[in-house]
């Protein structure tokens, strides 16, 4: 009995030495568990985090994108000091990267999106990204747009953004304002507008129509010559075909459709100066009536005479050359003042023909020797000189005035 009790003590006793041991061992791995995730808290969200041989980088950004410490790909590192770190700045669609900055500071430290130094301390990097606004300017025409510090007429700007933009009436056209979509009230009526940016926008520039006037070119006879041809909304446009003696537009310009004869070349029955050619009048001149640019402009304003042509070609420069795209002559007369005269081409019956590369412009005045023609001023890229056509074909006019 005394043995199994001694035996009894014996277990007993190895029993409580070894829970003593367990306890202690578990204490002490309990321990360095604690202080080890003690550790990892201080690293990642303590800004305060000290050690001298080691310092905490983290990277954080703005509504718009994403950024990363590249070597760790994570936002958050403890890293040795003097280490070289690279951080990332990455935008998402329609936002653009704008810089790095500490704190509150207000001038970013780089603009790079990817961006390296040297780690020396605990650092926090915030990466600014701002929304991108596309930008429209147009022009409703007679006047061209442009940004002031670029070429083009769209860009994509950062929203809040200072933005120039300019334009430019054609001559004889005035600038109204600058307009967005429907709305009747211009946002600027500046030539020049500065503006900030804000949203998306399209900006579209109203100008005037030019308005026909009387260019005083310095002629001997004291003859202006209007800006534009008739039925034209600029200077450069072709304007109307007019059959010589007519003042409305048509579709056919023969002789079946001319208004002053009976449907053949030898039937006319006004302005004729000889019985070959129809009723004779002895009519030389178109009588205001028939004048389209007395018809059609009033005023003082009349057809050219032959003699005015002439004196036009030969007391005038003329220099082939493209005005907003169009081939014509411009004319340059004794005092430095110009006109442009388009090549407009002519009809013929149902057709019109060379347009770019002729210009011809009626006179008033008839072709006394063969009643069926009248005279022009007929212009291409080598001459400018008066002819005869054929009265019921389809001509420019260019009108003058006192």
């Amino acid at each position: 009995m005394t043995i199994f009790a001694s035996n009894d003590s014996s277990v007993q006793a190895k029993s409580i030495k070894s829970n003593t041991f367990m306890k202690k061992h578990y204490s002490l791995l309990l321990a360095i568990l604690v202080a080890f995730t003690s550790f990892l808290v201080s690293c990642d969200e303590n800004d305060d985090f000290e050690d001298s041989n080691r310092c905490k980088i983290t990277v954080t950004a703005t509504k718009g994108g994403k950024v990363k410490i590249s070597k760790y790909l994570e936002t958050t590192e403890i890293v040795l000091v003097g280490s070289e770190i690279e951080v990332v700045a990455t935008a998402d669609e329609g936002y653009a990267f704008t810089g790095w900055y500490l704190g509150d500071f207000t001038e970013p430290v780089s603009t790079d999106s990817v961006f390296t130094f040297v780690a020396t301390k605990n650092t926090t990097l915030t990466a600014h990204f701002t929304k991108l606004s596309n930008l429209t300017i147009c022009s409703a025409g007679n006047g061209r747009v442009s940004f002031k510090d670029m070429s083009g007429t769209s860009r994509i700007a950062l929203y809040g953004s200072e933005v120039t933009v300019i334009a430019t009436p054609d001559e004889d056209c005035d600038f109204i304002g600058w307009f967005i979509g429907d709305v009747e009230t211009p946002v600027s009526s500046d030539a020049e507008y500065t503006f900030i940016v804000t949203e998306n926008i399209t900006l579209t520039a109203k100008f005037t129509m030019p308005v026909c006037k009387a260019v005083d070119l310095g002629l001997p006879s004291g003859t202006k010559w209007a800006n534009m041809n008739i039925g034209a909304s600029a200077p450069e446009e072709c304007g109307g075909y007019y059959a010589w003696g007519e003042t409305e537009e048509k579709n056919d310009y023969s002789w079946s459709t001319y208004k002053w004869c009976n449907g053949r070349y030898n039937r006319q029955t006004k302005y004729c100066t000889s019985s070959s050619y129809g009723t004779v009048d002895n009519k030389t001149v178109l009588d205001p009536e028939d004048d389209v640019a007395h018809v059609k402009w009033g005023g003082t304003w009349r057809m050219p005479t032959k003699a005015e042509q002439d004196e036009l070609r030969n007391n005038c420069t003329w220099t082939w050359t493209t005005q907003n795209g169009v081939k014509g002559y411009k004319v340059t007369g004794p005092n430095g003042n110009s006109i442009f005269l388009p090549a407009a081409g002519y009809c013929d019956g149902t057709y019109l023909s060379h347009s770019g590369s002729i210009g011809s412009y009626w006179s008033s005045s008839l072709y006394s020797v063969h009643s069926d023609y009248a005279f022009q001023l007929g212009v291409n890229s080598v001459l400018a000189q008066y002819n005869d056509y054929i009265r019921c074909r389809g001509r420019s006019v260019r009108p003058v005035s006192e």
